[in-house]
């Protein structure tokens, strides 16, 4: 028995000797899924290294740095290099222990597969570390290499005869036991990642996601989806999605969840650019699923066709719902009231310029009598939008969140400023529930100039530093804020950040709630070195309860600010936690 010398003691002990807390600061090292046509790999290299070095860093570290490594897999390939049985062959992955030579160069290359081969056994003795390693992977992503990526980083592949000696080796066993989640995202369904599907049906399985090619084969609704529903008991989640115009949903699918009925919590539907329903199918599938607690739909019937159904003694157990809507201004009629009175948050997907200043007056009549409703988002990467036609939004609706981060900007009226986004923090405080908005964000464009209708170049007046003083004097109860602005630019009164902190008149300090600020920096004359220290100085005046400033980089952008913001940041986190030592000692 260890002596209460040998325990743990002081704060850092106690930490390094707690694998759960390690685990839990080390997960933010696991780098986020990027997008589908990201030129080279789905993950982050910056994080897995990281992940790496922590290991490396000392004895302690070594299991939470590992597990977290491990926790999501883009590829099956680390995991087949760790076993002995298992020989790599050109851009395969066999089970031998010999391969006999290939005849031909050409005919190697081009198909990269064994001719013959002789198994080991998964279970040897030498295979510890396999096994290991396969029982942290929590999450993997099957997808197929892009058609632009060169064959020298093509990923290794199962090969057919590895198929074999996987499924004779397992007999049943899962290949990854602890596993919480798969997801299927650019495979066509007659892909070799099909043939893992089996392998993968661990009984921890919690999530499942199909995305856009593998749903256009008959194997995925007579095959796939019913295996997956049939034999994982843990199943609670299902994420089905193609942003082309290739699926075909089949009546079957909505039976196969609909028989998931005690099971399925969260179910996640987006076919934008495809029609899958008809009128009565939602209504349908509703009724099946009395726990679902989750509902993302991102669904439409041909010709937006109404949906007549009313009744509303469905999902009982509904607590996020989030539909998006694809009928420009207006709200789409493919979702039945039952659904639209239980909706959460709406996203508005628009494809035209909205104008006019009344566009959403229709829509707002209903959205204005939903009661769940938190939180709306307009999108349109094309789409500009008249600031009137929006602050409605904030005057008559009692949203937590608003954001308008996705389209490309306001609309220019007249001799007006197009970034005089006062307006909208007036409509805010306004509001009798002003105090409810938590999270509101502005467009980010990575536009820096507009064109009049005689096709002259006009630069657009982004928000100063002086928009922030606003925020802060006008707006309470907000917590989060994105937008755009240009920190050298001068205020409408001429206003510098050092006249704005002379004529700083608050003694008893700001009373602003900001927590978190994204700036888009849209400048174009470099930093002074007086400036960086002004700056901060001038956020932690007006923001007291500030905890970051983040950096949005449009894709776009010739210039990349973050370093500079970045010392700005690290100024003022200094100056806070110098304002807090000197106040706690009074």
């Amino acid at each position: 028995m260890a002596s209460s010398t040998d325990l743990p003691t002081s704060p850092k002990d106690l930490l390094i000797a707690s694998h759960d807390v390690l685990v839990l600061i080390f997960k933010l090292f696991i780098p986020p899924v990027a997008a589908v046509d990201a030129p080279e790999n789905w993950f982050a290299r910056d994080g897995r290294k990281q992940l790496l070095n922590l290991a490396l860093t000392c004895k302690a570290f070594v299991d939470p740095a590992l597990e977290c490594l491990w926790y999501r897999l883009e590829s099956l390939g680390p995991l087949f290099k760790l076993h002995p049985g298992l020989r790599t062959v050109g851009d395969s992955y066999v089970g031998v222990s010999y391969v006999r030579s290939i005849p031909h160069p050409v005919a190697y290359i081009a198909h990269p597969v064994p001719f013959s081969f002789s198994a080991g056994s998964i279970d040897s003795q030498n295979s510890s570390k396999y096994h290991q390693y396969a029982s942290r992977a929590r999450t993997v992503y099957f997808h197929d290499r892009p058609a632009n990526q060169t064959a020298a980083s093509i990923r290794y592949q199962i090969a057919f005869a590895g198929y074999s000696w996987l499924g004779q080796q397992l007999q049943g066993r899962p290949l990854l036991p602890g596993l919480r989640s798969i997801h299927f995202a650019e495979c066509p369904a007659d892909s070799i990642h099909l043939g893992l599907l089996p392998f993968m049906l661990s009984p921890s399985v919690e999530t499942v996601e199909f995305g856009s090619l593998f749903l256009s084969s008959p194997a995925f609704h007579s095959y796939a989806l019913p295996l997956v529903c049939d034999e994982l008991p843990s199943l609670t989640e299902i994420i089905l999605h193609d942003d082309g115009n290739s699926s075909q949903i089949s009546q079957d699918t909505w039976g196969t969840l609909g028989g998931m009925s005690t099971r399925l919590q969260s179910l996640t539907l987006r076919f934008p650019n495809t029609s899958v329903l008809q009128p009565d199918t939602l209504y349908q599938l509703a009724k099946q699923l009395p726990n679902l607690t989750s509902l993302t739909l991102d669904v439409h019937t041909p010709s937006h066709r109404e949906s007549r159904e009313t009744r509303s003694q469905v999902l009982p157990s509904l607590r996020i719902l989030h539909l998006v809507n694809r009928s420009e201004t207006g709200l789409c009629r493919c979702y039945p009231c039952f659904l639209l009175e239980k909706a959460t948050s709406i996203t508005f997907c628009l494809l035209d310029s909205v104008k006019d200043d009344d566009a959403f007056s229709q829509s707002l009549d209903t959205l204005s009598t939903l009661k769940a409703l938190r939180r709306v988002d307009i999108e349109g990467s094309s789409s500009a939008i008249a600031r009137a036609s929006v602050r409605p939004f904030l005057q008559r609706l009692q949203l937590d969140e608003f954001h308008l981060q996705k389209v490309r900007g306001f609309l220019r009226t007249g001799d007006e400023d197009d970034w005089k986004m006062q307006s909208l923090l007036d409509a805010v405080s306004s509001n009798s529930n002003n105090g409810r908005l938590r999270h509101l964000t502005f467009p980010i464009s990575d536009e820096i100039s507009n064109h009049d209708p005689w096709g002259y170049a006009v630069i657009i007046n982004w928000p100063s530093l002086s928009f922030l003083l606003y925020v802060a004097q006008r707006v309470q109860g907000l917590e989060h804020l994105s937008l755009s602005l240009d920190s050298s630019a001068q205020g409408r009164n001429e206003d510098t950040v050092s006249t704005m902190i002379q004529n700083w008149t608050n003694p008893s300090g700001s009373s602003s709630t900001i927590r978190y600020l994204d700036i888009a920096e849209k400048r174009v004359s470099n930093f002074t070195p007086n400036e960086y220290r002004n700056i901060a100085r001038f956020l932690d005046l007006i923001f007291p309860n500030l905890i970051s400033v983040k950096i949005i980089e449009p894709s776009q952008s010739s210039t990349n600010w973050d370093e500079h913001w970045q010392l700005i940041e690290e100024h003022r986190q200094i100056l806070k936690s110098l304002r807090l030592y000197q106040g706690g000692r009074r």
